[in-house]
């Protein structure tokens, strides 16, 4: 089996957390009749959510679109703010991160939207360390449609095989393998640092 030449990383519960506590994000939910905590499970399934974080509304299209179906009245700089108070901090795994790129090139796969990757962006400088991401935005798909994996691959510049992908969800680890990939599923910072030292990727 040839050797691992690239790492992909999965950002949201990977690289950094979620949450929907955020006082910003709680408010423009609660402005939509939806509970903060019910937001992950309810709203990002929703046809609007969906055509947004696959290209297909623009921001400015998503937040006049949220205003019209929802009656809100909510300016864009403020609905961006709050649309984007979700990140949390992981300075675990963003420092993993930078020490895989230091031996291995490094990509990045994820299901995202414009504001969500322009605000990542700055709350995470490592992620700079990668090319080509590959973020559904602009494939035009959410994982774990083929597409994604494929985008992802022909971004590292390696064959599939080549290619590690580290992801939350068991049907995108699903989805990846199905396409030739390699794949972990993350279940917490110091489980994967243990199976990527047994990968030979990091130093024992």
């Amino acid at each position: 089996m040839p050797g691992i030449t690239t790492v992909v990383f999965d950002i949201g519960r990977v690289l950094v957390g979620i949450s929907a506590l955020g006082k910003q994000f709680g408010r423009l939910m609660r402005s939509l009749a939806i509970a903060p905590e019910c937001a992950f499970s309810e709203f990002w399934n929703r046809p609007e959510a969906i055509a947004h974080a696959t290209g297909r509304l623009s921001p400015a299209e998503f937040h006049r679109l949220l205003c019209k179906r929802f009656g809100i009245d909510l300016d864009y700089r403020q609905f961006a703010a709050s649309w984007c108070d979700i990140f949390v901090s992981v300075p675990e795994m963003e420092s993993l991160f930078s020490r895989v790129a230091e031996c291995r090139r490094v990509g990045l796969l994820s299901d995202t939207d414009p504001l969500h990757w322009e605000r990542l962006r700055t709350f995470v400088p490592a992620l700079a360390r990668v090319e080509k991401p590959t973020l559904s935005f602009e494939v035009g798909q959410l994982k774990p449609h083929p597409a994604m994996y494929r985008a992802a691959v022909e971004n590292a510049g390696c064959p599939a095989e080549e290619c590690l992908f580290i992801d939350d969800l068991a049907a995108n680890i699903l989805g990846a393998e199905r396409f030739g990939m390699r794949a972990i599923l993350f279940e917490g910072v110091e489980k994967l640092e243990a199976e990527l030292r047994k990968s030979g990727i990091l130093r024992p």
